[in-house]
């Protein structure tokens, strides 16, 4: 009775053995695998998520840095702008200086030119009056006439040459203190200077000489 038992024993167990092995996978446990799978996915999808987000985040933080630096940018080319016009006003006075300056030394230079070919001119009229000797001249014509006139004193002619060398007025005038007064020998000193034939000025206007003539007795 045992071995019958036994045998049908062994015999169930070979049979379920061999039917468990040809036994298929249930649909529910490839929804599991499904699931599982579709969670990895889903895992990996809110890692891309995480990562986009913060890309997102440094893109708008790049992007504001972008626009700031833009703002940035134009603020220092319109203080550009601003500082190269103050900067070329600055060298145009400056240029404007330097030319004044010098014209104003080439005036000056010039002026001193000038002034010493206008010495040299009134030193040869004065020459020529030396060299003519006019008051002197004058004086002895007037001596002769009246031997007993008393000689003394100082006077100034004021005499205008134009460019070519003509005389265009004549002034002379006599200190009341000291000054000569004797109106024959002024009219004598006039006529002489009025023919005095002069050089022509160095100047194309008109040209004021002062010539002292001192008397004695």
């Amino acid at each position: 009775m045992k071995l019958k038992f036994l045998f049908i024993l062994i015999l169930s167990l070979s049979l379920f053995k061999v039917q468990a092995s040809e036994i298929k996978i249930p649909k529910e446990a490839t929804g599991i695998k499904e699931i599982e799978a579709f969670r990895k996915e889903l895992k990996y999808i809110k890692t891309l998520k995480n990562h986009y987000i913060k890309k997102s985040k440094i893109l708008n933080h790049l992007t504001l840095e972008a626009k700031s630096l833009l703002k940035a940018k134009k603020k220092f080319l319109r203080k550009k702008a601003h500082y190269q016009r103050n900067i070329q006003k600055f060298q145009n006075i400056k240029n404007n200086k330097v030319l004044a300056e010098k014209a104003l030394r080439v005036k000056s230079h010039s002026k001193k030119n000038n002034d010493y070919i206008t010495s040299q001119y009134i030193s040869r009229v004065r020459k020529l009056f030396i060299k003519k000797d006019i008051a002197l001249n004058c004086r002895n014509r007037d001596a002769k006439k009246f031997p007993s006139s008393s000689y003394g004193g100082v006077t100034a002619s004021y005499l205008t040459i134009d460019s070519k060398g003509r005389l265009l007025n004549l002034r002379i005038v006599s200190p009341i203190k000291n000054g000569f007064h004797n109106k024959n020998i002024l009219r004598c000193l006039s006529k002489q200077i009025t023919h005095t034939k002069f050089p022509k000025p160095p100047t194309d206007k008109p040209l004021t000489i002062m010539q002292p003539f001192l008397f004695s007795s």
